[in-house]
């Protein structure tokens, strides 16, 4: 699974929609919202709170590696993620390869996923949507950096309203997967409208040991039926684990940081801060003392 983490040394110096028609006979509709960000000059540590509509939910009919048979024919036209809503597998999310009928291939397996799970399959949110939520004219030089789970990076930067990698190479479809944090630079100030569907089913977000990683929530706003809590995010991470929240004026400046003891997080003064609730569009700077995970919680209840 491809999901980014963040290096610690690089966080401080940057100062700087897919479709997926699917024939099915069942319908699901979520809750759908929208997220302002009124952002000024300056870099910003944030995250999408809210994910593409489902367009496929259905029961696995086999389970055979990284090839699933989910049943009804499918056709992609764009970067696609298969969601893992029932099982031992559940939260888990990885990227379609391709598919073919009603086979679908992922980019990797899912360890405990079997036939009779239910799985969900939702377009990617891209670089190019991030376009789209300002209005479809970003500031030239706009910067996004993504980190890797193996702690490498993966920058671009805006001309003319489309993404570039550093050769220069188009990048609008690069993906930004749920509960991901990004590094945005902004040039100049900037509305970003995130619309999309309101999550009702769980993400985990895997963690490597030593490797900072951005986590955001699923959460558009504190006042949702579910608001997400410190300890329900990061209640899986080991002893020393630490949290660091950075400025939301454009300064990316840390303004609190917590650490883990005993399953329970503490602020410097050893004051618990597991009720905190996380919710957009803050981001935490994750470094997680052991390989792990982040459980997302839904916004809503799915019925």
């Amino acid at each position: 699974m491809n999901m980014r983490s963040l290096k610690p040394a690089l966080l401080g110096s940057l100062l700087a929609s897919a479709v997926l028609p699917i024939h099915a006979t069942s319908v699901y509709t979520d809750p759908v919202g929208a997220v302002v960000y009124n952002l000024d000059a300056g870099a910003y540590v944030i995250s999408a709170p809210l994910q593409k509509a489902k367009i496929f939910q259905g029961v696995l009919e086999d389970v055979d590696g990284a090839e699933l048979t989910i049943g009804s024919s499918v056709s992609l036209d764009g970067p696609s993620y298969v969601q893992v809503l029932s099982g031992a597998a559940g939260g888990a999310i990885v990227t379609v390869a391709s598919v073919s009928g009603s086979s679908v291939v992922l980019e990797d397996t899912i360890p405990g996923l079997a036939a009779g799970d239910s799985v969900a399959v939702r377009g990617h949110l891209v670089l190019a949507d991030l376009v789209s939520a300002a209005g479809g004219a970003i500031p030239d030089q706009t910067t996004i950096t993504l980190y890797n789970l193996d702690g490498t990076t993966s920058s671009y930067e805006t001309f003319d309203n489309i993404w570039y990698d550093g050769d220069f190479g188009v990048a609008s479809n690069v993906e930004v997967y749920p509960g991901e944090g990004f590094v945005l630079g902004l040039p100049a100030a900037a509305e970003l409208t995130m619309v999309g569907s309101v999550a009702v089913d769980p993400v985990l977000v895997p963690l490597n040991s030593g490797v900072l990683a951005l986590v955001g929530s699923l959460n558009p706003a504190p006042s949702v039926a579910n608001p997400s809590s410190i300890g329900q995010i990061f209640g899986n991470l080991g002893d020393e684990s630490t949290l660091t929240l950075y400025s939301d004026d454009g300064a990316l400046a840390a303004v609190a940081s917590y650490e883990s003891f005993g399953g329970s997080w503490f602020d410097p003064d050893f004051t618990g801060v597991d009720d905190e609730s996380l919710a957009a569009p803050n981001s935490f700077a994750v470094l997680s003392s052991d390989i792990s995970y982040a459980i997302l919680p839904p916004a809503f209840s799915s019925n």
